[in-house]
């Protein structure tokens, strides 16, 4: 194995030793105000990543453990500009 193989295991690592976490959840925490326990429960709740939460209802996320409206709200809000950034389109 090369340097650039371990080099990408480790750049995979390094945030799941900060947080805590399983890779899974590593694209939640990219969100503000979503930490480990938040990321979690949107996983286990079907929210996956940024595309599940962009288009998510606000009513259904506020309906989950530790996530109130203003967060909700944020964390859609956030998702959408994420995925609009990394698709290069102006929306969805």
């Amino acid at each position: 194995m090369g340097f650039a193989v371990h080099a990408h295991k480790l750049s995979a690592l390094v945030p799941r030793i900060r947080w805590g976490v399983r890779e899974e959840l590593l694209e939640l925490l990219r969100l503000e105000g979503i930490g480990r326990v938040r990321a979690r429960i949107l996983y286990r709740h079907g929210y996956r990543g940024l595309k599940e939460v962009a288009e998510a209802e606000l009513a259904e996320l506020t309906k989950l453990p530790k996530i109130g409206p203003k967060i909700a709200q944020k964390i859609i809000d956030q998702a959408q500009k994420l995925l609009r950034r990394s698709s290069g389109a102006g929306g969805i």
